[in-house]
């Protein structure tokens, strides 16, 4: 990894590694390798850096970032419990419908942080919502 990033305290770095060689397998049954998680991760902060050196505000962008992401997450999980709901599928819409209600925290508590005067996000800090 190019980049490196802080794990939580509360679970160690072996214990993600143990993690990542039991993760499931996707639908082509290909195991979930470091080097895969390295390379996404990779992409992922290639297109966090590119948003930083395109813009004259680069936390603004990165806030909006975040909260198109969660927007899309909401979205997401919302449509899986629809999904469930609906067709009866194998799962418990209730979790991810709780999923998506975190996500909505989330997103409440972007409302309140500042990044700058041109923020047009922050309800604390007369951005525009």
């Amino acid at each position: 990894m190019t980049q490196s990033f802080n794990i939580p305290d509360s679970i160690s770095s072996d214990a993600l590694e143990d993690h990542l060689k039991n993760a499931p397998t996707d639908a082509s049954d290909k195991v979930v390798t470091e080097d895969h998680f390295d390379d996404v991760f990779d992409e992922a902060e290639h297109w966090v850096a590119r948003a930083s050196s395109s813009s004259k505000n680069p936390m603004v962008v990165h806030k909006l970032m975040i909260v198109a992401i969660v927007d899309r997450m909401i979205q997401f999980h919302e449509r899986v419990a629809e999904s469930i709901d609906e067709e009866g599928d194998e799962g418990h819409p209730s979790a991810w419908l709780k999923d998506a209600g975190k996500f909505q925290a989330i997103m409440n508590i972007l409302q309140t942080i500042e990044c700058g005067p041109d923020d047009p996000m922050c309800s604390s800090c007369g951005g525009h919502h």
